[in-house]
């Protein structure tokens, strides 16, 4: 079982990784990067499909590469964003025994029967 420091820790960072994708732009670049519509794409490219200047995507993936989500990769004097599929991966496994755990312990059966 996990002990309190460590159960906190993991909250807090998945408190920390809701917060950032609470935000409707940052999930919209997110589906971007991961469609097929872009490869690759840069600032530009995503400012462009977003309708939102390029300076303001450029803030959104600064956070999103602040917790892992997007890696940039840069070329001449571009930048290239892709996601972090191992981020994601770690990201939903997190949220899923988050909420695995919270269906073992109710006292309503939930997992089983549903919550009514």
């Amino acid at each position: 079982m996990l002990n309190v420091l460590t159960m906190n820790q993991r909250v807090l960072k998945l408190a920390e990784i809701h917060k950032v994708l609470s935000e409707p732009t940052r999930l919209m670049i997110i589906k971007l990067l991961a469609s097929e519509m872009l490869s690759k794409p840069c600032v530009q490219d995503l400012a462009g499909r977003l309708n939102i200047t390029s300076a303001a995507v450029s803030q959104h993936l600064k956070i999103l590469k602040s917790i892992g989500i997007v890696e940039p990769q840069r070329k001449g004097n571009q930048v290239f964003y892709t996601l972090n599929a191992e981020t994601l991966k770690k990201c939903k496994t997190e949220i899923d025994e988050m909420f695995e755990l919270a269906f073992k312990k109710c006292n309503l059966n939930c997992a089983e029967n549903g919550c009514q």
